[in-house]
């Protein structure tokens, strides 16, 4: 919200942003006189009834209403608007009171979804729990209610149409406004880099701007100086930079990378390369000869070359599919973290495959999944994963 806040500001347009008081901002909101800051106490009444399912959902059905006066409150307090923007997550009550508030001051209602509020309770009182089946209900009412709905995948957008049946949705990346879209290199501590035992490093990060590949080439300097290997997930973003320009920027540092991963569809999209995965292979490798190379396939699996070969999974999971969002990563996540432990290119590329599997059955793009969780699917014969 921060970052829209400043795109706003940016463009001269007065913003009011409401929100609850914590981390300091950043002085890019602070210094602009056309940001008025507007601060409210969170109710946290939920935290402290212990591990009892009946007390937190009475707490937090106390927390919400609270929320829901001091909101409407600070709301109705702000000077005269016409749009009123809203972060989902916390879903309720603040949809509601938002949605109730345009209403009364004759504003158009945008939520920005970045992911599912009921998804969150269901962590704590199981995906049957009646009060999690009415936070869906709710949240899906909400959703439909507003005037415009954004999200910032393509992947959630599909979720929004079919399961809440939202047809006024648009996918949005805000990356290129955000804060770390400023960061230069001298900024940075780079020890952190210098001590760790894989140094990872993404395209989403290159695509920010010129200052921010910058930052990347340093990292990539700084971890070749400690004998650092380096890792790159392409994960191109069509809306943060060109083919071209992900491109020359990519033909740069691959002869300098010991690990690439990279889809199947970027692949084609950056490099023109649209063949059999082997084909494809060979080819990367001929732009990065040093590195050990996943091209990710979708539903199909995966390819990846090492100097031992091509490996391909053992096994194909199938699964009660949840969100696919941030699945790529997990499957960078899951193949490095077997690497460091030890584990060959089979393995690693077993490792990868299981976790990226688990991802998809897991809300948000940063799933919590235990070593014993991954542990127990790879040592299993069954290849579906229920939650």
């Amino acid at each position: 919200m921060q970052y829209h806040a400043h795109a706003l500001a940016t463009s001269d347009v007065g913003v009011d942003l409401v929100g609850y008081a914590g981390a300091p901002l950043p002085k890019f909101l602070t210094d602009d006189a056309r940001v008025t800051v507007h601060h409210i106490p969170e109710a946290r009444w939920r935290f402290k009834v212990g591990q009892s399912s009946l007390l937190y959902a009475l707490a937090a059905f106390v927390d919400g209403f609270r929320l829901s006066v001091r909101l409407f409150l600070a709301l109705m307090r702000v000077p005269s608007f016409n749009l009123l923007l809203v972060q989902n997550p916390p879903a309720l009550p603040t949809l509601h009171v938002t949605w109730i508030v345009s209403r009364l001051r004759r504003a158009r209602l945008v939520i920005d979804w970045h992911n599912l509020g009921y998804t969150i309770l269901a962590l704590r009182l199981g995906r049957r729990h009646l009060a999690v089946r009415l936070g869906r209900w709710l949240e899906m009412v909400a959703g439909r209610a507003a005037d415009a709905n954004l999200c910032v995948s393509r992947g959630f957008a599909k979720v929004l149409m079919d399961r809440f049946k939202l047809s006024n949705v648009r996918v949005l990346y805000d990356r290129r406004d955000s804060a770390f879209s400023r960061l230069v290199p001298d900024e940075v501590d780079w020890t952190l880099v210098r001590s760790a035992r894989i140094a990872h490093l993404t395209g989403v990060t290159a695509a920010l701007g010129g200052n921010v590949r910058d930052v990347v080439r340093r990292a990539i300097d700084e971890a070749s100086a400690a004998a650092v290997p380096v890792s790159f997930d392409v994960n191109y973003r069509s809306r943060l930079w060109s083919p071209k320009e992900a491109r020359d920027f990519l033909l740069e540092i691959m002869p300098r990378l010991h690990y690439l991963f990279i889809g199947q569809d970027d692949a084609a999209t950056v490099f023109d390369l649209e063949s059999a995965p082997e084909r494809v292979l060979e080819a990367l490798r001929r732009l990065a000869p040093a590195a050990t190379i996943a091209l990710t396939l979708g539903e199909a699996g995966s390819a990846v070359l090492t100097a031992e070969g091509v490996s391909r999974p053992s096994k194909h999971y199938t699964v009660s599919l949840v969100d696919r969002v941030g699945a790529g990563d997990a499957f960078a996540a899951g193949y490095l973290w077997a690497t460091l432990i030890g584990r060959g290119p089979q393995q690693a590329v077993d490792a990868a495959t299981a976790l990226a599997a688990l991802k998809c059955t897991i809300w948000g793009d940063v799933p919590i999944v235990t070593r014993a969780e991954l542990d127990e699917l790879l040592a299993t014969d069954s290849t579906e994963i229920r939650r």
